[in-house]
């Protein structure tokens, strides 16, 4: 027990080691000692250090001052304390470096001295080593305090992008554009307070470095100025041209960004309808724009670093040839001082790129945060309820011209609105304007609204989580309002029907639950909340009559009896049995307001269809035993029977544990061109330590001939000619070397960068829907797309080439020290070398449990963006901000302990760095001048060596942990390619699908699956009739079962169909009607029994062959960015006129939405209604001239006037085409030869239309 005790307060010790420690002794950074002690493997989310509440997101959110004119006066004003003390930290750094010449020369003049001078030996032992424990002490400080300083800032813009979500009007900015607003611009914008400081000190530095340098060299300093006045020049030209470089970087990544997120959300449609190499193509052009200008940037940035090694050389040779500057203490002051006044120059391109970055990020960010905010106005406590006058709005910012126009509405207290009008009439949009999302286009135009109010979108928003869950969400449980509300949206026996209740899991956007069952989830939610008003935007779509029915009444019952005013739009006129007013929209006007009795004589109306088979026909009530078990139960018994055991299916983040495979770097090595670029790189690498080399020995060379008695005055001058000739040529080439390999590493890494891109984007289109879609946050997706892909194309190339230049750097300087110095320094060098590194694998090991944790904390994040975004009406309208703000800012503060944890691990090691360089300093100082009695000259150079070497193997440890810490982004998007369950993949030749890492370059081509020749390779038997080919059957299934998740989902399904034969499937929501559509087009697999299509059983017949032969209509319709012509042509299989041409014969050219077919969709199809995106889909149909046809509630989303055109289209369609076909329409079946009907995963009936409906008309499952 003591023990366990004692392990407790360790462990409690642990995880306050960083806020026990207060003021200057946080950046002594000795408490992290046993923190690296202990957590040397697997360290756990728990384990890591708690931070202080100063640095929260709530507290950053309460100090940050936000001047939406000006971001940078924001962050000025909010922070003062914080950008003085930079300032003054990085002056102190300044003022200390401008001291490096005084401290060469005093080293210099000690071993020139003649003998042994202790006291002199002591003074500058002693000063030597404060200035490296200053230097570098302050730089660790300076990282540490930079980065706290940026987390915190970065918490605060967080905060406030995610506050504007909740107030910005529609529409907002694609989700794409918040995720990388998020991920990217925020960073980048928090790099100002160490760029933006650095470049406002660079003038005083400069300034400082040339007095010095005319101090100490005189008018030999005067080629300094010329060359830093050169490099100025480059790197303002280099700061114009990575700016604009930059804008195109980020557009284009946004463009890709939405790209990849449409291809997640139709996914189904692209599988079912083989759209894979448009989206892939797509996706991959956006990227080689990204990739393009990246390159563009880095490679320029390699010149530039090239340019900065040149421009030296030429000084340096024109002020040692002029001022016959060639003993070697003259060349080590002019060097150093040279080295010292660029230091400051060299540092300008890449801060000013970064500046003029950050740049371009604040104006991303602040057009978002500028945005107009909603304005909902409230009245006081009246009956009217709602009062619009003179309503003339329209979208904000928006390329969508549609306009409400002289909108005079007042709404009554608990009257029941129903909205009716033609798709596009603008029913969902007269909504909107209630809630204030859109603006006035003249000034006299109001909405005011008396009461709380309840929003229930046309597209179902379902968070993650639970069936419970949604429909609660942040609500008290009310036991009794709870079930009344499940019982109310019909969901009861769906819930019951469930292996885990209401307990049971929704999946990712609903992915679990059928059409109609995610639309009564979602109007649940929002009639579980007490509000006073309820605004439902179709809420009968995709939902059986019988259930829309009973849906209508209840809402009825809800308005009268508790006085609610209700207002809700509605496609089909149909439905609507009972109302207190109905309006009707027409072009963005109110055509009709009065009563339904007067609506259904007017002659205004065309939307009214005279056949209603429902009504017409005598419904008998079937009370059901187990109904009236339930019916006589109490609420407390009914609870207990939904509230069943949980079963988890979506899986959380995977993480790796231990050091990085080797498996990554083979990979890597693979992505970057294998043994050619190996070679080439470690040629150019050994080609410029050759050169460093060989000017080492030059330069000892020419200083011993110098100094020596017995050289003539023509060995000297020989000598200095040499010199002269060597010095700039080795140099030059040893720049060229580095931008040869610069660039060359740049080139494999664009080209590793799209191949790792477009292997996951295969992969994903690869992938299974049951094991991966159905089971995996698209947010986990987004974060490895976004933020892992983003640190892979900006810091991998650049790492490796910094690795490589620090590996031979090093060498250099190691080949140096045992040509030129004193055996007496090998020991020491040798147990220095040993001890730095382990120190670094301690650091490594424990530096990548935190890498991994901190890129993983960001998942969670994007989900909640991603749901609030998703889901904004409801949360900004219906739900408590605070709790929504909550959620995110405790998601926020992990990811800042993380952070906080990962820059104190970095701080630590510099400091530890710091020391043990010291120690080795000062042995070799001791050694050297001890050895400076044989010789001088040798010793000083021995000293030099030492401390380049110190300089350069740690330039080294930090490049590789910097690259081995970084291979984390790329681990997790390897393991994303690999863990990826894929389609079944063994009975078949996948021949669309290649892996890009075994390709030598990333064109990746796809077959043409919608060709005749390939769609006649399916029919197994030789067809030498048509009476043959229309005997046979194209579509057999046998005892199919399919289970998901150890849930029966269709149960023993047979039925077969022939050539051209029509078959409706009827069955309430839920019944298992799309899963079984899933299942013949092998979007997932039967876990028992047989499907054939044409003979041949799906088992080893090639999915996407499989899946040419259909044309599929899904119940959600997929549009996304791009024409109106590549929305219904993605294959780009026809031109213009024969589009027209087809449209025309099915009569739908003359539709105003298709008679411009270069008309632009916007992402994700937000400016069109719902209906005019299922028109787009049924248009792709029309166009595929598939065999087969499944259409799954293909006109749920339509009006009754394009109702009647769809039927009459589908009618000249489908003559020549076998179908199958989901409906609740029974207006409808006429079209077909069999009716089959499902429930509960089952055939309960299969036969003609009229037999169907005679013995299940009464009966609950149509």
């Amino acid at each position: 027990m003591l023990e366990y005790q004692n392990f407790e307060h360790q462990q409690s010790e642990l995880l306050e080691c960083y806020t026990n420690k207060k003021g200057i002794t946080t950046y002594l950074f000795t408490w992290l000692n046993q923190f690296v002690q202990t957590h040397q493997r697997n360290l756990e989310q728990k384990d890591v250090f708690n931070i202080n509440s100063q640095e929260s997101i709530e507290h950053q959110t309460i100090k940050f001052q936000l001047n939406k004119e000006s971001l940078i006066y924001s962050l000025l004003k909010s922070y003062p304390k914080q950008w003085i003390c930079i300032v003054l930290l990085k002056v102190g750094l300044m003022g200390i470096l401008l001291l490096n010449p005084f401290l060469i020369n005093m080293i210099v003049e000690l071993f020139d001295s003649p003998g042994l001078d202790i006291w002199q030996f002591l003074k500058t032992t002693l000063l030597f080593t404060g200035w490296i424990m200053s230097v570098y002490c302050q730089v660790s400080i300076i990282s540490f305090y930079l980065k706290q300083v940026q987390i915190e800032v970065q918490a605060a813009l967080s905060s406030i992008l995610y506050h504007k979500l909740f107030t910005a009007c529609l529409p907002l900015p694609s989700q794409a554009e918040i995720i990388n607003l998020f991920q990217i611009d925020i960073p980048q914008i928090t790099i100002l307070f160490d760029c933006g400081v650095s470049l406002f000190l660079t003038p005083f530095q400069i300034c400082g470095a040339i007095y010095i340098y005319f101090q100490t060299v005189g008018l030999a300093a005067s080629f300094g100025l010329i060359g830093m006045v050169i490099q100025v020049g480059i790197s303002l030209i280099y700061g114009s041209i990575y700016s604009n470089l930059q804008k195109k970087i980020m557009k284009s990544r946004d463009s890709r960004v939405s790209n990849m997120d449409e291809l997640l959300k139709g996914i189904l449609t692209i599988k079912q309808n083989c759209y894979y190499k448009f989206f892939f193509n797509r996706i991959r052009d956006k990227r080689n724009i990204e990739m393009s200008n990246i390159a563009i940037q880095q490679k320029l940035s390699f010149f530039v670093k090239a340019s900065f090694s040149i421009v030296p050389v030429g000084v340096m040779y024109f002020t040692m040839k002029i001022f016959d500057i060639f003993n070697l203490k003259s060349v080590l002051m002019v060097t150093q001082n040279y080295a010292q006044l660029i230091s400051a120059v060299n540092f300008i391109p890449y801060n000013l790129g970064q500046l003029l970055m950050a740049k371009t990020s604040i104006k991303r960010y602040m057009d978002f945060i500028q945005s107009k905010d909603v304005e909902q106005q409230m009245m006081q406590a009246q009956s009217v309820q709602i009062l619009i006058r003179e309503g003339n709005f329209r979208w904000r910012n928006s390329k969508n011209q549609f306009q409400l126009k002289n909108i005079n509405l007042s709404i009554q207290k608990g009257e029941f609105i129903v909205i009716v009008g033609k798709n596009g009439s603008g029913k969902s949009t007269l909504l909107n304007s209630l809630l204030g999302e859109l603006e006035k286009t003249i000034e006299n135009s109001f909405v005011y609204l008396n009461g709380s109010v309840s929003v229930a979108s046309q597209e179902p928003f379902l968070i993650q989580g639970t069936i419970k869950q949604n429909i609660i969400d942040e609500s008290v449980m009310e036991l009794d309002r709870y079930l009344e509300i499940i019982k109310t949206t019909q969901l009861l026996e769906d819930i019951q029907r469930m292996e885990s209740g209401h307990n049971s899991e929704v999946g990712e956007d609903g992915q679990s639950l059928s059409g109609g069952q995610r639309k009564r989830v979602h109007l649940a939610r929002t009639l579980y909340r007490h509000s006073d008003i309820y605004l439902l935007d179709c809420p009968f779509e995709s939902l059986d009559h019988k259930t829309a029915k009973k849906l209508m009444d209840a809402l009825y019952q809800i308005s009268q009896k508790e006085k609610k005013t209700i207002i809700m739009t509605c496609n089909d006129v149909n439905q609507i049995k009972v109302c207190d007013r109905i309006i009707q929209l027409e072009d963005g006007s109110i055509t009709y307001n009065g009563s339904l009795d007067k609506f259904q004589g007017n002659s205004q109306s065309n939307d009214l269809d005279s056949l209603d088979l429902i009504e017409g026909q005598q419904v008998q009530q079937v009370q059901q035993v187990q109904q009236t078990t339930i019916n006589q139960q109490s609420n407390r018994q009914l609870y207990s029977l939904i509230d069943k055991q949980q079963i988890m299916v979506m899986e959380s983040e995977d993480r790796s544990l231990g050091s990085l495979q080797m498996e990554i770097f083979k990979y890597l090595y693979q992505l970057f061109g294998r043994y050619q670029t190996l070679v080439l790189t470690i040629l150019f690498c050994i080609s410029g330590m050759c050169c460093s080399t060989f000017y080492q020995l030059k330069l000892k060379s020419i200083t011993e001939i110098s100094n020596s008695d017995q050289s003539t005055e023509e060995q000297k001058a020989d000598a200095v000619e040499q010199f002269l000739l060597f010095y700039p040529l080795s140099h030059i080439l040893m720049a060229l070397f580095t931008l040869f390999s610069g660039i060359y590493l740049t080139s494999k890494g664009v080209t590793a960068s799209m191949l790792l891109h477009n292997n996951i984007i295969n992969n994903l289109l690869k992938a299974s829907v049951a094991d991966f879609y159905n089971v995996t946050l698209v947010s986990i997706i987004k974060n490895r797309m976004t933020n892992d892909i983003f640190q892979f194309d900006m810091n991998t190339p650049s790492l490796i080439s910094s690795l490589f230049d620090s590996i031979f750097s090093f060498m250099a300087s190691v080949l140096g020290c045992l040509f030129l110095s004193s055996a007496l320094s090998y020991p020491i060098l040798i147990c220095y070398l040993l001890l730095q590194t382990q120190y670094m694998l301690k650091y490594i090991r424990i530096n990548l449990e935190v890498s991994r944790l901190q890129a993983i904390s960001k998942s969670p994040l994007l989900n909640t963006l991603t749901q609030t975004h998703q889901g904004i009406l409801f949360n900004r309208h219906c739900k408590q901000t605070q709790n929504q703000v909550s959620c995110f800012y405790q998601q926020f503060n992990v990811y800042t302990k993380n952070s906080i944890c990962a820059a104190a691990l970095s701080a630590w090691f510099i400091q530890i760095t710091c020391f043990l360089m010291l120690i080795m300093y000062v042995c070799i100082l001791i050694v050297n001048y001890i050895y400076k009695i044989d010789n001088k000259e040798s010793a000083t150079i021995s000293m030099y060596l030492a401390v380049s070497l110190g300089e350069r193997f740690t330039s080294f440890i930090l490049s590789f942990q910097s690259f081995y810490s970084n291979n984390v982004y790329f681990e997790r998007c390897l393991s994303l390619i690999n863990n990826i369950p894929k389609e079944d993949l063994s009975t078949q030749q996948y021949s669309d699908f290649e892996n890009p890492m075994d390709r030598r370059n990333d064109d990746i081509h796809f077959s043409d699956h919608d060709s005749i020749s390939q769609i006649e390779m399916m029919t197994i038997n030789s067809v030498e009739s048509v009476q043959e080919l229309q005997e046979q059957n194209v579509l057999e299934l046998s005892n199919v079962t399919l289970q998901y998740k150890n849930a029966t989902v269709l149960t023993d399904v047979s039925f077969k169909l022939k050539q051209r034969q029509k078959i409706a499937i009827l069955g309430r929501t839920g019944a298992g009607k799309t899963s079984l559509m899933h299942c013949i087009t092998r979007l997932v697999e039967p876990y028992s029994g047989s499907l054939k299509v044409l003979g041949q059983d799906n088992r080893h017949t090639s999915i996407n062959r499989i899946r040419s032969l259909f044309s599929v209509v899904s119940q959600d319709p997929f549009v996304f960015e791009g024409t109106i012509q590549q929305n219904i042509d993605p294959n780009n299989a026809y031109n213009p006129i024969e589009i027209i041409r087809t449209l025309s014969k099915y009569g739908l050219s003359q539709v105003k939405l298709l008679e411009e077919l270069q008309y632009q969709v916007e992402p994700y199809g937000s400016n069109l209604s719902l209906g005019e995106k299922q028109l787009l889909v049924l248009c792709r149909v029309l166009l595929q001239k598939r065999r087969i046809v499944i259409l799954d509630e293909c006109t749920g989303n339509l009006d009754n006037q394009y109702c009647q055109l769809i039927n009459l289209t589908l009618d000249l369609f489908m003559k020549d085409k076998t179908v199958i076909a989901i409906t609740h329409k029974l207006e409808l079946l006429d079209m077909f030869d069999q009716v089959m009907v499902m429930d509960q995963g089952k055939i309960v009936a299969l036969g003609s239309k009229q037999d169907i409906l005679n013995q299940y008309l009464n009966q609950k499952v149509i």
